[in-house]
């Protein structure tokens, strides 16, 4: 179904409930539809690149908008954490992250941070050849040589930054204690800081996540729920690379 009800869509799309009936839904993709918006409601309601559906409908079936690089048709499309959706006519670039309280928010970048996007690893496996395939938060599958990036053996709940739209790896970020993690899930969604541990726990039981904000400010989360930015400084400087 390509529409619903305004009053019934989540509560993170930033739309006006009562001055129209219907709005986009998000169609099944690459992001679950608790953790996504439809390319439509982004284009016009968010951004205000278009008054109505068919202005949204000109723009795409132009290729005005490009998400991760490439063309999308589909007013409907999901768009999720990490997403870079660009408008090349209007040098214009978005990345979209979580923010406390507020959901999916596009922030603008510039044409170079559009060419490259950070992926969770949600799972591994070997392919034939012996070769690792990587499959990431955003739907997408990356096949790599080997099981090593630097060095460095490759883990699920990682993050690897790469090329867009070649997916070239470019780095590896592991889920360590000091790295700088994004809460992707749960009520805390879209806090950020320094993981200071990491409690391992046997069965049923989900392993324990502490972060620190910048503001000081101490926050548990089951460890599934981060999503690893980069390597904090303070590590980089301690081990010499800073």
């Amino acid at each position: 179904m390509p529409h619903e009800k305004r009053k019934s869509a989540p509560k993170h799309w930033p739309i006006q409930r009562k001055t129209n009936f219907f709005t986009y839904t998000a169609r099944a993709g690459p992001h679950p539809r608790e953790h996504c918006i439809p390319a439509g409601v982004l284009i016009r309601d968010v951004l205000g690149y278009a008054k109505n559906a068919k202005e949204i409908k000109y723009i795409l079936r132009r290729n005005y908008a490009l998400v991760d690089g490439r063309p999308i048709k589909k007013p409907q499309f999901p768009l999720g954490h990490q997403d870079v959706i660009s408008f090349p006519l209007l040098e214009k670039h978005y990345r979209l992250v979580f923010r406390p309280k507020h959901g999916l928010t596009p922030y603008e970048i510039s044409a170079d941070e559009a060419t490259q996007k950070l992926c969770n690893i949600r799972n591994k496996t070997i392919v034939k050849g012996g070769k690792l395939q990587l499959n990431l938060h955003d739907g997408r599958n990356i096949t790599l040589d080997d099981a090593t990036f630097e060095g460095e053996t490759i883990q699920t709940r990682g993050t690897i930054l790469i090329d867009l739209p070649t997916q070239e790896v470019k780095a590896y970020f592991p889920l360590n204690t000091e790295m700088y993690a994004l809460i992707s899930h749960g009520r805390n969604m879209g806090v950020f800081g320094t993981i200071l541990e990491i409690s391992e726990t046997a069965g049923v039981t989900k392993s324990i996540a502490a972060i620190e904000t910048p503001e000081g400010e101490i926050y548990r989360t089951t460890r599934e729920y981060l999503f690893i930015l980069w390597v904090n400084q303070r590590k980089q400087k301690r081990d010499g690379n800073g």
